[in-house]
């Protein structure tokens, strides 16, 4: 009786025991599925993450620059980005070659410019097309076309090289849709601010009071001459200067002046110590080199051409001279014989052989010419500047009547010389003080492009077409509008209009059209360049070259500038932007 409990009591345990090995297996098994199921989210998450960070999401989200109604994202402002530097670097290639650039892009082109430059522009995009939303105005057929193109040329690229979008513009999320985005953005901007400047040029050329008064009040910046101008201690210069009846004479009074009569000024603190150290044999043997040298350094026969080259060079050394004195840096290796040389071939070859003894001579003549006008600006300095002033108030100077309703009529000639009474002050003029009242035209253009310049049947096809583009503007009335009507339809240049074009600004058919002497408004023709075939309609005369200058100055008072700055501060502070500094940092730390 006790044994049989006991065997169910055995029996019982190993029930148990069977009971709870069971149990255990399926709490391993929940373990391992439950771990598994982590493992798989876990994967599950870092592939999403993965696909995500391809896709742009993030990037997308991620607001740089943010008006009432517009924004840009990271993904835009990185294609922005890169595609001034892929421009720059790709500029870069066509002048020095690939492996040059390939290995010195860093330090050929400089990213902290291009991220400022971008920055600035996508402030300016977002005011502008905020104001034009405003005044209602919105991207046409024209700027459509031309985004469709810019993409068209994207896809291209891709395509022959190889490259992912994203590898080119440097985010591996980016679609073509972001490219049109930033696209629309920029041409909408574009087109505003460019109509808006259009217009303030016109209202400012066309208030002749206030242009004419600029140039009163700016005449140093649009009269323009040259003269040399030195003072010296010697007095009996004086009286060689008033037998000197030609260029010739007078550059040879001048050279001697400055070669025979001040060349010891060069080396005078050099031969002072050779004196003291040297014995007197070495001194014989010195002064022996210096005849010998000043017997080199004669001057040689010229001809008037080269007296008139040599007279010209030497003026701009004074005036790089006098400019880098103003700077106080001063780089007296610029001015060697082979750097005189280097001005003389490019800006005023003559049709002779000069050898190398001539600029050994000009040389000599540069080095004294450089310790004299050191000395003369120093003294001049020291006086205010008197002696300058009165060269400068007696070559500037006018004639009393002017003529041919010229603005300024000067009261100088050529080879005239002018003298001070009080000091020993000369100015020789070189050429003679004026403005530039060259002319401008004025033109409306459609170009059709070529591609392929030697291929007969694509040069056909284009003038085929061009010609019935100019059909079509002559079925209309022949006005502005309807050009540029016509023109947004087909061109396949960025723009319709050219304003104040001057004098060999274009390709040598194109300007050849626009400046023939017998060229009336309204004229029309089809003129073909390496470029393709242009459909042209002439709009008359531009303003003079001194007032397109006058337009297009810089400087904060041009009349241009300082209009079209007024009316971008007005709608900055109409139009405010958001910039988020957090993600702009990290775009630089990117970068850098």
């Amino acid at each position: 009786m006790g044994k049989s409990k006991r065997i169910r009591a055995d029996r019982v345990d190993a029930d148990a025991i069977a009971k709870t090995s069971k149990k255990e297996d399926k709490n391993a098994k929940r373990t391992s599925i439950i771990i598994i199921c982590v493992i798989a989210a876990l994967l599950a998450a870092t592939i999403a993450l993965i696909v995500v960070s391809k896709s742009g999401v993030i990037e997308r989200s991620n607001i740089m620059y943010e008006s009432e109604n517009y924004k840009v994202n990271e993904i835009m402002f990185d294609y922005l980005f890169y595609s001034s530097y892929n421009y720059q670097y790709n500029q870069w290639v066509s002048w020095i070659g690939q492996d040059y650039v390939s290995q010195h892009a860093s330090s050929l082109i400089s990213v902290e410019n291009i991220s400022k430059s971008v920055k600035e522009s996508v402030q300016d995009y977002l005011v502008y097309c905020e104001a034009a939303k405003a005044a209602g105005v919105k991207l046409g057929d024209f700027e459509n076309r031309k985004i469709n193109e810019t993409i068209d040329n994207i896809k291209e690229s891709v395509k022959s090289t190889g490259y992912a979008l994203g590898a080119i513009y440097g985010c591996d999320g980016m679609n073509y849709s972001d490219v049109r985005d930033m696209l629309e953005i920029q041409y909408l901007a574009n087109k505003f601010s460019g109509d808006n400047e259009d217009a303030i040029r016109e209202n400012i050329t066309s208030d002749t009071e206030r242009v004419l008064k600029y140039f009163e009040d700016n005449k140093a910046d649009f009269v323009t001459g040259s003269y040399v101008s030195a003072e010296v201690s010697d007095d009996t210069w004086k009286g060689d200067l008033s037998v000197v009846n030609s260029s010739e004479e007078f550059i040879k009074l001048f050279v001697d002046l400055y070669v025979n009569r001040n060349f010891a000024l060069a080396n005078t603190e050099n031969e002072e110590a050779e004196e003291a150290e040297e014995t007197e044999e070495t001194e014989t043997e010195t002064e022996d080199e210096n005849t010998e040298e000043e017997t080199e350094n004669e001057m040689p026969e010229m001809s008037e051409a080269f007296v008139s080259a040599i007279k010209k060079t030497i003026a701009d050394m004074i005036k790089h001279i006098e400019y880098e004195l103003e700077i106080d840096e001063v780089d007296t290796d610029k001015y060697t014989a082979s750097s005189i040389k280097e001005i003389y071939e490019a800006k005023y070859a003559v049709e002779e052989e000069i050898d190398d003894s001539v600029f050994d001579w000009v040389e000599t003549a540069a080095n004294a010419l450089k310790t004299n006008v050191t000395k003369v600006l120093k003294v001049n300095e020291e006086k205010g500047f008197a002696d300058e002033t009165d060269a400068d108030k007696w070559f500037f100077a006018e004639k009393e009547e002017k003529e041919n309703g010229e603005l300024f009529l000067s009261a100088r000639e050529k080879d005239e010389i002018f003298t001070s009474e009080d000091s020993d002050f000369v100015v020789y003029v070189i050429e003679v003080p004026t403005y530039n009242n060259a002319e401008t035209k004025n033109v409306g253009h459609i170009l059709v492009k070529v591609n392929d310049s030697k291929n007969e049947d694509e040069l056909a096809k284009a003038k085929e077409k061009a010609d019935n583009i100019l059909k079509e503007f002559q079925g209309l009335a022949q006005t502005k509008e309807n050009f540029k009507a016509v023109a947004e339809k087909y061109t396949d240049d960025s723009g319709v209009f050219y304003y104040n074009v001057k004098k060999d600004d274009m390709v040598t058919e194109f300007n050849d059209w626009i400046f023939n002497e017998e060229r009336v408004d309204g004229d029309t023709d089809v003129v073909k360049t390496i470029y393709g075939y242009h459909v042209m309609f002439f709009l008359g005369d531009g303003v003079e070259k001194w007032e397109l200058e006058a337009l297009e100055n810089d400087d904060e008072d041009g009349m241009l500038d300082k209009d079209f700055s007024e009316w971008k501060s007005e709608l900055d502070a109409k139009y405010p932007v958001k910039i988020n500094e957090a993600a702009i940092a990290k775009f630089d730390e990117s970068i850098s």
